[in-house]
Parts: structure tokens; sequence; C-alpha cells
């Protein structure tokens, strides 16, 4: 078969009695029973793995006064997460199948090759994400949606979490192997070992030890790295059918060409998971600023609401003031394009300032101005265009500001128009129903992502942000 294994040179080393019980299963159980057996344990630690995840959110979410903000800068990481477990399916869901054939077909020898081989492209893996991925997490995540407030909690996390690479990429990658000899529930207990430390070890590190969101990022690479010995302990012992030998981790171009021909399926689905995942998560930050807008401008049904600027803030501030039930939301902006998404979001009236009076023009349309301005651009301009705008007794929330701590508003017509001005961060417990409108239809995100980029393009889209030439909403980056 050519995987570069000289059969006049070794002899094919002979299956023990013991060894032989164990893979003749496969090739002797009736099908129904040993799917059970398979498949059940299987599905388990697919439904065990998950808990890494739900775990770390649970407990960050509820770290005192920064909770939100945690929980949203650890979702921007989740992208980078899930593609160190595409290239660790690469590896392991290429060559474990490989290897169950050649030890189908006798050919131990064969198999054990393959599992080295295996094991040599994991750690190299391992390596190069390692150091890619962490000599540039910061513009990794920012493309990702990281904000200046997230920013800090997404690199403690990943920044930790990249340490333990080579430990989830032998967990996951050899795990297959284990699997692959039938031993279904062995490879299970791998899996939960690991998650059950983690339930263990987060409240520990988060909370006695007050290490936050990095104690989060320890207690899953631990954890991580008990699983990873567990299954190498187990594939060095007697008990294992496949065993690691020294002299099969030796990088041969031809097996690892056919691990990859194998394994390329895989990990096209898992990254393309992590193309998915970016999607939402590159909304994140802007999700929560909007809905702290939405939260603290308390827009009661059938409000009249003018929202200005037509970025990813506004845009979804717009939206939410929508699902609140506005009878009219309005959008003013720069760009005729962002504004044309906006109407496609729903939005009822759009006005770019370029060509109209935005406060002539958001009076005509509400018969006296909007009860609720909503404040996303971040210039003194807009600001005061809020204020001349607005109609009597009503609220101004300003979300974002970009000019430094001076701000220049016309008071006195702030105060004789008794009117509120309230400034937002973000709103408590905002990521239940933020997720339940994404999930129900009503707060559309797709629209938003006007750039798909590939991640070595990374640089230029950095550049092309700072320069603000181009017109952008959110720009994603894929793997």
């Amino acid at each position: 078969m050519g995987w570069g294994f000289d059969s006049k040179s070794r002899k094919e080393r002979q299956v023990t009695p013991v060894e032989e019980r164990g893979s003749n299963v496969l090739g002797t159980a009736p099908i129904g029973r040993l799917m059970l057996k398979l498949a059940v344990p299987a599905v388990a630690a697919q439904f065990i793995n998950m808990l890494y995840n739900i775990v770390d959110r649970i407990y960050i979410g509820h770290i005192p006064e920064v909770g939100d903000l945690a929980l949203t800068g650890v979702g921007v990481t989740f992208p980078i997460i899930t593609l160190v477990s595409a290239f660790a399916a690469f590896a392991g869901q290429g060559g474990a199948p490989l290897a169950a054939i050649q030890l189908g077909a006798g050919k131990k020898d064969q198999a054990e090759r393959i599992l080295g081989n295996s094991l040599a492209l994991l750690l190299m893996t391992a390596a190069v994400l390692t150091v890619g991925f962490s000599a540039f997490k910061e513009p990794i995540l920012r493309a990702f949606g990281a904000s200046d407030a997230t920013i800090g909690y997404a690199s403690s996390y990943i920044g930790i979490y990249l340490l333990g690479t080579v430990f989830v990429q032998l967990a996951l990658g050899l795990n297959t192997f284990i699997s692959a000899q039938g031993k279904a529930m062995t490879a299970m207990l791998s899996v939960l070992i690991g998650a059950v430390l983690n339930i263990v070890l987060d409240p520990i590190f988060i909370f006695v030890f007050q290490w936050g969101v990095r104690g989060a990022a320890l207690a899953t690479i631990l954890s991580q790295a008990v699983s990873a010995c567990w299954v190498l302990a187990f594939l060095c012992c007697p008990h294992s059918i496949l065993r690691i030998r020294r002299a099969y981790v030796r990088p041969d171009p031809r097996v690892m060409g056919k691990i990859a021909g194998l394994g390329v399926a895989p990990f096209i689905m898992q990254s393309t998971e992590s193309l998915v995942t970016a999607s939402y998560v590159a909304e994140g930050d802007d999700l929560l600023y909007g809905y702290g807008a939405g939260y603290f401008a308390a827009i009661p049904a059938g409000a009249q609401v003018l929202v200005i600027g037509d970025g990813p803030i506004g845009q979804l501030a717009a939206q939410l003031a929508n699902i609140a039930g506005a009878s009219r939301v309005i959008m003013a902006g720069s760009w005729d394009e962002k504004l044309a998404i906006a109407r496609e979001c729903g939005i009822h009236e759009t006005i770019n300032y370029h060509n109209e009076d935005v406060i002539q023009r958001a009076r005509e349309l509400t018969e006296g101005g909007p009860e609720i301005v909503i404040e996303t651009s971040g210039s003194n301009v807009a600001l005061n265009m809020a204020v001349q705008a607005l109609k009597p007794t009503g609220r101004i929330v300003a979300v974002s500001w970009y000019n430094g701590a001076n701000v220049d508003v016309a008071m006195n017509t702030l105060i004789v128009k008794d009117a509120a001005l309230i400034g937002s961060l973000a709103s408590p417990n905002s990521f239940t129903p933020v997720l339940r409108y994404m999930v129900e239809g009503k707060l559309k995100v797709k629209p938003l992502i006007t750039h798909i980029k590939r991640l070595e393009d990374f640089q230029n889209v950095i550049e092309m942000i700072r320069a603000k030439k181009e017109m952008r909403i959110k720009v994603l980056l894929k793997p």
C-alpha cells in the first residue's frame, strides 16, 4: 500500500492472544450490539467535551462586577479554540481510520506506524499553533470583535489556553486511536476525567484564588493535560492493541500524506464551525453595548427613537429598539451603504447627514422630535445634534465617546427641555435575551458582516480599519 514500511527489512510483529481477542470483537460481534457499544460512549464523550466551555461560561459569568465583560471577552476566543480542535481532528480522525483498516488486515506494524506519524503531526501542529496564535493574538482577537473593554479578558484567557495547545492536540487527536480499537468506553473515560477535573478546579482558581479568567483557562489546560496523560498512558500500556513506539514517531511524508488526505474533511467541517462561531462572537461586544443602550434608555412601547451612528453598535441598538416596541426607529449616519443595511434589518427611516439636516428631518419624521436619542458615533457634534433634536422631557443615551474626556454640550438646551443624559457601557445579564433574539431571528447580525477576509490578511484588515476609507461594519477573518 506504500506506507513507507519496508517488509523486507522488518518482520510484521505477531499479535498476542490478548490483542487478538480484543481486535476480533470488531469483526465478530453482532452489528446492532456493536453499534450501541461504540456509539453510546462516543456520543456521551462529545456531550462531556462540551462541558469545558459550558462550565467556564457559567463560572466566568458569575465573577463579581465584571462577569458580563469577562464573558464577552472569553467568547471572542472561541473561534481560535475551535480551530485548535479542528487541527486535532485533522491528525486524529485522519489517522485513526487508516490504522483501523491496517489493524483489521492484520498489519499491526503499519497501523502503529500510522499512530506514530499522527502523534508526530499533532506535536508539530501544536508547536506552530502555539507560536502563531500567541504572536498575533491581539490583532486576531480584535478582528473577531474584541474591544478596549474586553480585549484584556480575551487576551488573558487565550494566552494561557495556548500554552496548553499540546495537551488539547494529544487528548483529542490520540483519543480517536482508542476508539478505533473498539474501546469506546475507555475513550469516553479519558474525556470524562478532564471534564470532571475542570468542574472542580474552575471555582477554586476563579473565586478562591481570585484568578478570574486566567484561573478558568488554567483549569482548562490542566484538565486537558490530565486527559492527555491518560490517553498516552493507555496507548503505551499492554492493554492497548495499538501502542506508541519510539521508532515510528518519525515523520514519513507518504504516511502523513495519506493521513492528511483523510483528515482534511473533518478539518474543514470543524474549521467552518470556527468561521460560523466567529460571525457571532464578532458582534459580541457590540451586542452588549447595543443592548445596554436600550436597557438604560428604557424604551417604552410606541416610542419614537433616533439612533445617531451607522456603525455596528448603532445598527444593533436600532434593531433592539425595534424589538423593544418602538413605533418608529430612525438612523442617522454618513454611509449610504450602511443605511441601506439598516433598512434591510427593519429600520423605518434613515438620514444621511451629508445630504440632509438631521435635526430638522428627525423633527419632521417624529412630529416634534424623538422621545429617545441613542448616540453611538462618539463625536461632540453628534451629541449636540442629539440634544437639539430631542423632544422635551426625552432621554439621550450616550454609548461611545472617542474624543477624550472633554465634552462641549449645550447644557442650557438640555436643562430647558428637562431632558436626561445617560451614559451607557453595558447592561447586566444581557446575554440571555440577546441570544434568544438571535435564535428567534429577531436580531439580524449576518447583514452586518460586510467583509470576509482570510486569516493571513489580518494586517491589511487592521490597516483598512484604521484608515476608515472603505465602507465596513464588521470584518470577519476565516482560516
